[in-house]
């Protein structure tokens, strides 16, 4: 409990930690774009915190293309896509996050423009991922200096025996000074 309990608060500090980053890409692990699709679920993704960007390969013939996406906020995307008339596209250049629901618990990503063929085009979603729950004597926490953890949970343990002082010296380990 106050392992996870010291992971949650390092990931409160600052869930983007580089430690956390993942990149689909690299781990050759895409969403496929779709014909006349604009929306994509993220629920594959089991250990997503949170979308950091969202690159589009665009492969036709001798064209092979790497590129980032523009996240656009709603009310930018739903301008960009308020032309109900507008055409499809194979070259996608925005997106938006949309909400999970009960089909999708991480979410969705929109995209713009609608994708025109199937097969030319792969998402590839760069985010952080939520820390693992530490709940047997096997796991291993992401956190590159864990001796920190243990910092925490040894000041908890001291705290709960009385020991106000030795509890003082962890959570100066973990926290740092109180100088800093």
């Amino acid at each position: 409990r106050f392992f996870n309990r010291a992971q949650d608060i390092v990931y409160a500090h600052n869930p983007r930690y580089w430690f956390l980053l993942v990149d689909t890409y690299k781990g050759v692990n895409g969403i496929a774009a779709t014909a006349s699709t604009s929306v994509y679920t993220l629920a594959n993704y089991t250990t997503l915190g949170h979308l950091e960007s969202l690159r589009y390969r665009y492969t036709s013939g001798a064209t092979d293309i790497l590129y980032h996406l523009k996240k656009e906020f709603t009310v930018e995307f739903d301008r960009l896509v308020s032309d109900l008339n507008a055409g499809k596209d194979d070259w996608a250049t925005a997106y938006k996050i949309l909400p999970a629901d009960t089909s999708s618990s991480k979410g969705y990503i929109q995209i713009y423009p609608t994708t025109k063929t199937t097969g030319v085009g792969t998402l590839f979603p760069n985010y952080y991922e939520k820390m693992a729950n530490l709940d047997t004597v096997d796991d291993e926490t992401q956190i590159p200096l864990s001796d920190m953890i243990e910092d925490f949970a040894i000041a908890q343990i001291e705290k709960i025996r009385g020991n106000d002082t030795k509890a003082t010296i962890y959570e100066g380990f973990f926290y740092g000074t109180s100088a800093r």
